[in-house]
């Protein structure tokens, strides 16, 4: 069995040692266990109760009675004895307690301040009194060694040793106290758990009577007159004794059963079962991990029959061939695209793996040399993406490739080359490319554009927003400044249809919310056709001038200048007010939909003379 549970996933047999570990809950150990906890603690609360049973048997004899008597007779002697020693002293109650009081405050005066050196009284001579500060008469110094001597006199010492054996009667007593909290966790014990009843009953009610007269004791001890005490109940400490004796001879038998050889068998027996139950139900899995350590075994023998440097120094003989010498020179194809084949830098072999060749990115001229420390970070992500694309080049499948913001670190030098390479690869697979830059998105849009090497790159837009609480809302339109012009004019004038509805119904505030936002819209396209116009040669964000497009540009005229800062006048003025106006008329839908044609017409008329001259 043991060598079954070895064999399974260490889940598997964890749970079979879990299970086979199991013992039920009545075991002997257990049991003598908590058996023993209740008889300490039946133990401790007969101790205390049989203690409070004494008390309240001679309350008068330990508070009420020998502590009382003794420490009342001790100042009883101790008033005699300084009623005959000072009866012809001026003043009376000297050796009370009050007196006392003073004559202990001026013995630490003395020691303190005023004679720190010397034992008291201090009579000597020159010497003063501590209370009235007058100089000392030979009859005063007489009177203070007789007050010192009478302080130090065996009767004085007796009433404080009373006073004293009372204070400590008084804790001892106040000390066995029982809490209301360790009576209700021992009442509880006794009936849930030993399940006496009855004796949890008559303990409580006993234990409360025995508290209450406790609490007599402590409040009327100091009493002159000592008031009548609750009456005395009847306390048996015999249904205690036989419940801790039941519970001492449970333990002792399952103690004796805990080792005999029939339980042990008997446990043993039980386990086996267990685990026969158990090992029926996951038999189907212990039988395929059997199969699968055979497996094991078969590979393992194959693994060390088989010299694993032989087969690494001929897969790295085999990439030197055909794969290092191909890639070295896909890299430098890839580099001279985008333009960074003047670093001198080439792609060397590293190491081999296991069969797998690594290769590196160095300097020609100092390979040692780490090139991130020596190229530009717009150098660095050119010759990264070139090293990506020499990868890619080893994949037959032409899957897509996603770019994040690949140009928007780079100069200008190296942005054209880039776009050009992405474009390029966008003939055969599909190139997604994100960013937030609208420079990057114009340079990409102008380099998928058709040239005469090579045809126009489909492109599709998704634009991706965020709303107030929101945000991946995709649309398919572009941006609206690199849209084209034709699908802008017949936005506005969709949304024109749509919204004239305000000023037919007069809503005035709408309707100045619209004619703002075609004010705009139409300045902006405006500003946008004059760039198509001259875009043949010059385009913005380039750093390039088309020579050939030139001669597009003799089609302007001055009558297109003129009809161009016309209608971008108008445009300014649609919601400018005209001296001596407060409140000007909005512009009817019939006023902005004329000026959307003036440009729409515009545009085209500039496209087709152009055409023309090309």
């Amino acid at each position: 069995m043991n060598k079954v549970r070895r064999s399974l996933p260490g889940k598997t047999g964890r749970s079979i040692a879990d299970r086979g570990d199991d013992l039920p809950s009545g075991r002997p150990s257990f049991i003598t266990r908590a058996l023993g906890f209740d008889s300490i603690r039946f133990r401790v609360w007969q101790a205390r109760r049989a203690r409070c049973h004494q008390i309240d048997q001679a309350p008068g004899a330990l508070l009420r009675g020998s502590c009382r008597g003794r420490n009342a007779a001790s100042r009883s002697a101790a008033a005699a004895a300084s009623a005959n020693l000072f009866a012809d002293e001026p003043l009376p109650d000297i050796g009370s307690d009050v007196w006392k009081a003073l004559w202990e405050a001026a013995q630490d005066y003395s020691r303190a301040s005023a004679y720190p050196d010397h034992p008291l009284p201090v009579t000597g001579t020159g010497a003063h009194c501590v209370l009235c500060q007058q100089p000392l008469s030979e009859e005063a110094s007489k009177r203070l060694s007789s007050f010192e001597a009478f302080v130090q006199d065996e009767s004085k010492r007796r009433e404080q040793e009373a006073a004293d054996a009372y204070d400590e009667k008084l804790e001892e007593v106040s000390a066995q106290a029982i809490s209301m909290k360790d009576l209700a966790a021992i009442i509880a014990t006794i009936r849930n758990d030993i399940g006496q009843e009855e004796v949890a009953s008559a303990l409580r009610r006993e234990t409360l009577h025995l508290a209450w007269r406790l609490r007599a004791i402590l409040r009327t001890h100091g009493l002159a007159v000592l008031p009548d005490l609750p009456l005395a109940g009847t306390i048996s400490l015999d249904p205690l004794r036989m419940a801790l004796s039941g519970i001492a001879t449970r333990i002792e038998g399952l103690q004796s059963e805990a080792s005999s050889p029939q339980r042990a068998a008997l446990i043993a027996e039980r386990d086996g079962l267990a685990d026969r139950k158990w090992l029926n139900v996951v038999k189907a899995d212990v039988l395929a991990q059997i199969e699968r350590l055979k497996a094991i075994e078969v590979i393992e023998k194959a693994s060390k029959d088989t010299a694993t440097n032989k087969i690494t120094t001929q897969s790295a003989r085999v990439a030197e061939a055909l794969v290092t010498n191909r890639l070295r020179g896909r890299f430098a194809i890839e580099v001279d695209k985008l333009g960074v084949a003047g670093l001198a830098i080439e792609l060397q072999q590293a190491k081999t793996t296991a069969g797998v060749p690594f290769f590196q990115v160095r300097l020609v001229n100092k390979p040692s040399e780490p090139v991130g420390k020596v190229l530009s970070e717009g150098e660095h992500r050119c010759v990264a993406l070139a090293a990506f694309l020499v990868e890619l080049s080893t994949i037959d499948a032409q899957s897509a490739i996603v770019f994040d913001d690949p140009v928007s670190s780079l100069d200008h030098l190296h942005r054209d080359r880039v776009a050009a390479r992405l474009a390029d690869a966008g003939q055969t697979r599909q190139v997604i490319v994100f960013t937030h830059d609208m420079a990057s998105l114009l340079l990409l849009e102008e380099a998928y554009r058709a040239t005469k090497d090579r045809d126009a790159t489909p492109v599709a837009y998704r634009l991706i927003s965020r709303g107030t609480e929101n945000a991946g809302y995709c649309h398919q339109d572009p941006p609206a400044n690199v849209m084209p012009l034709d699908r802008v004019i017949d936005g506005m004038k969709t949304h024109l249809a749509n919204v004239k509805i305000h000023h037919e119904r007069g809503d005035q505030a709408k309707w100045l919310r619209e004619v703002t936002s075609f004010q705009d819209q139409l300045r902006t396209t405006w500003e946008r056709a004059v760039e198509e116009a001259v875009g043949p040669v010059i385009r913005r964000l380039s750093r390039k001038v088309e020579t050939t497009g030139l001669i597009k540009l003799t089609v302007l005229t001055n009558a297109d200048c003129t009809a161009m800062r016309e209608a971008f006048g108008r445009c300014s003025a649609l919601l400018h007010s005209q001296p001596g106006e407060i409140n000007p008329r909005l512009p009817a839908p019939s006023v902005i939909h004329a000026e959307i044609d003036a440009l729409e017409n515009w545009i085209a008329d500039i496209r087709s003379r152009q055409e023309k001259a090309a």
